[in-house]
Order: structure tokens, then C-alpha cells, then sequence
């Protein structure tokens, strides 16, 4: 569990398996902590229903696997999960908290875009895996032809040439 300002709580789920039903986990730790917000955290999108993030209203169901992902991500999401938790906790001043709450709303909009950013990255590394295996497939494969060319060019030259043996045959030297 994060609290931020003012007592006000986030909480914070991991599991390495996939959750079905996280609306309904969220209700009941935010109930049982009396926290804001919740941010759902699993290692793999296949744990995630197939997303990087996955945005449930208030809450944030995100893969994140700190061996390979940039721990920015989560910093982002955290901030984003605290000013959701800060404006829903406060209730005076109408004008700042619905200007945060339109701020808010368009930085959800812009880690959804990370989503598809992050699935066109993984669609391109295995693109890129393809062509680095086609590449090195060819690469052995010149180096195979190169070699039997060495080889047809060794016994050219250790044996006698054709043409002088020719020569010698004919009593011409």
C-alpha cells in the first residue's frame, strides 16, 4: 500500500499468475484499506489480458517485469494512481479539482497510447530476431560456398595444370 498526502491510500497488488475479476479485488483492498486508487501489477501482458495496461476506471492493472521494463513506466503510473487518489480524497476548491481531474483524464489517455507503442516494439524485435536469423543463415551459407572455393582452388593449385600436362603428353614443352 502507497499513502500519499493527507492519509490518502493506493493500493498496490502483485501476483505472477493472471487474475480474472481484478474490478472485484480492487473493490474489496480499497475497501479493506480505505484507499482511492489501485494498481494491479503481473510480470507478462499474457498475464494481463493481453495488454501492457490495462485501465479499470480509477485503477491501473499494469505487466511490468523489472528485469526487462523501464522503471519509469511504473513511476508514471504510481504518480498517475497518487493525483487520482489526491483528487478524489479532496473535496474543496471545485476549480483546481476539476482541472486536475482533466489533466488526469488525459494523462490516461496518453499511457493507453504506451499500450500499442509497446506492442508494435515487441512486433518489431520479432521482426528484427526473423531477419537477424535470415541473416546469419545466408552468412553461413556464403561462408560454406567460399570455403568448397578455397578448397576447388587448394587442388588447382597442387596439382598439375591440365593444360601443361596436356603439353608434356604431346611432346611439347
Amino acid at each position: 500500500m502507497l499513502t500519499v498526502d493527507g492519509g490518502t491510500q493506493v493500493v498496490v497488488e502483485m501476483t505472477d499468475s493472471a487474475r480474472v475479476g481484478w474490478a472485484e479485488y480492487f473493490d474489496e483492498a480499497e475497501r479493506n484499506r480505505h484507499a482511492a486508487a489501485a494498481l494491479g501489477l503481473v510480470r507478462t501482458p499474457e498475464q494481463n489480458g493481453g495488454q501492457s495496461i490495462r485501465m479499470l476506471g480509477k485503477r491501473i492493472v499494469l505487466a511490468f517485469d523489472p528485469a526487462h521494463d523501464d522503471p519509469d513506466l511504473l513511476r508514471t503510473v504510481v504518480m498517475l494512481l497518487r493525483a487520482s487518489a489526491l483528487a478524489t480524497a479532496t473535496r474543496k476548491g471545485a476549480h483546481q479539482i476539476a482541472t486536475a481531474e482533466e489533466k488526469i483524464t488525459e494523462a490516461v489517455v496518453q499511457l493507453a497510447k504506451i499500450d500499442e507503442v509497446k506492442k508494435t516494439a515487441g512486433s518489431i524485435q520479432q521482426n528484427a530476431t526473423k531477419i537477424e536469423s535470415a541473416c546469419t543463415a545466408i552468412n553461413s551459407g556464403i561462408q560454406r560456398l567460399l570455403t568448397d572455393a578455397l578448397a576447388a582452388l587448394t587442388d588447382v593449385a597442387a596439382a598439375p595444370s591440365d593444360v601443361a600436362t596436356a603439353h608434356i603428353d604431346r611432346g611439347v614443352a
